[in-house]
């Protein structure tokens, strides 16, 4: 089962696009594909991040600060803790059957498998992950810990990535390394074989050309 997380209106057309388009490569392949979204959080299907997911979306109805990066990475930790499975960000598009992941996930006798993050290498990233089965031990080490539920400020959603996101899940393996048995860490290009700014729809490139100094000729 591969999931896929949507908060908030209706998804655009581009990521609508990218979603079918992911259900298009993985449906040969016997995998079938779940859209998660804010009808879904009840405390059933989230029994031990629901209340703090609901921090999160008050803050967002009180502020009108975007939490939802920060809302989405708690939900797709316990999805994948509770199901197993893949999981990927919106924005991410498959170009082939990620099954050989997994196999060599089992072969390397760990429970889920992560890919380096694109924009840092020393962290993991959170926008794909798969998990054998459902009970991975990382995943459970993040949202079992109720002190750092209680601890997750929304406010400081600027910086998710370093509390909910790539720098708090890689600071989970560095402080106890038993954990890291558990899991397998691919390279980068397994799963972002394009970096920022080697493609021209990339909106990197805008970011930096704009940014960039005129020169006279």
């Amino acid at each position: 089962l591969a999931h896929e997380i949507w908060l908030g209106d209706e998804m655009p057309r581009v990521k609508r696009m990218l979603y079918e388009r992911n259900q298009e490569v993985l449906a040969p392949w016997g995998w079938q594909t779940r859209l998660w979204g804010l009808g879904d959080l009840t405390p059933t299907n989230f029994p031990h991040t629901y209340w703090t997911i609901q921090r999160g979306l008050q803050h967002h109805a009180r502020t009108g600060a975007n939490t939802f990066s920060m809302v989405g990475d708690l939900m797709k930790f316990e999805i994948l803790h509770r199901h197993g499975g893949l999981y990927l960000d919106t924005n991410v598009e498959l170009l082939r059957d990620p099954s050989p992941l997994f196999w060599d996930t089992v072969s390397a006798g760990r429970q889920a498998f992560f890919v380096a993050d694109p924009g840092d290498n020393r962290f993991i990233s959170a926008g794909m992950i798969g998990a054998l089965a459902p009970g991975s031990q990382l995943l459970a080490r993040v949202i079992e810990d109720r002190a750092y539920l209680d601890g997750v400020d929304f406010a400081q959603h600027c910086i998710a990535n370093a509390i909910t996101g790539p720098v708090m899940l890689t600071t989970h393996l560095e402080q106890d390394e038993s954990l890291l048995d558990t899991v397998s860490i691919f390279d980068r290009d397994v799963a972002y074989p394009i970096a920022c700014g080697e493609n021209y729809l990339d909106p990197c490139i805008r970011q930096l050309s704009a940014g960039a100094p005129h020169q006279s000729p």
